[in-house]
């Protein structure tokens, strides 16, 4: 890891990217890559909740899938909602890495992330919990920043694929 100070202490565990169709996208990357299994998940109430996207409360949904290469979490995901910011992202920019990941093992550390990116000027994009993680996404132009800390165990997968 680069010993060069940043606001986040932590080494990179996760690179999500956003897709149209999630089945579609698993079975070229498990194919051309031999990325998988993939654990898939979908992400609406009431396991996700006291969802805000730049701080107003919004009403959304989206399904993910993830596997590991070699250390580091690969996330696919699939808005299911035409608002919230998955769905903003693939309009905008359309599919491609949207952002990186780090674990938190505290919410201290994840709120002093937070504090330490909002003074480079990120904006806070998106905040919620799902089962018993908490997350939020943070403006670190050109990529999207993801700091999350809870309970992984709770996060249970709906299918996996193949």
């Amino acid at each position: 890891m680069n010993t060069t100070e940043s606001a986040v202490p932590f080494e990179v565990s996760q690179v999500a990217m956003i897709v149209r169709d999630l089945d579609a996208s698993m079975a070229v990357y498990q194919k051309t890559h031999g990325w998988g299994p993939w654990d898939v998940y979908e992400y609406r109430p009431p396991r996700l909740r006291d969802l805000q996207m730049r701080g107003v409360p919004v009403d959304c949904s989206w399904q993910g899938a993830e596997t590991m290469v070699g250390g580091v979490g690969i996330e696919l995901l699939q808005p299911l909602s035409p608002n919230g910011v998955f769905a903003e992202w693939l309009d905008t920019h359309g599919e491609g890495v949207h952002h990186i990941g780090y674990w938190a093992p505290t919410m201290d550390q994840a709120d002093a992330i937070r504090a330490a990116l909002a003074a480079t000027g990120a904006e806070e994009l998106v905040s919620a919990w799902i089962d018993d993680v908490y997350f939020f996404y943070m403006d670190t132009r050109p990529v999207v920043c993801e700091v999350w800390t809870g309970d992984m165990a709770s996060v249970r997968a709906s299918r996996r694929y193949p």
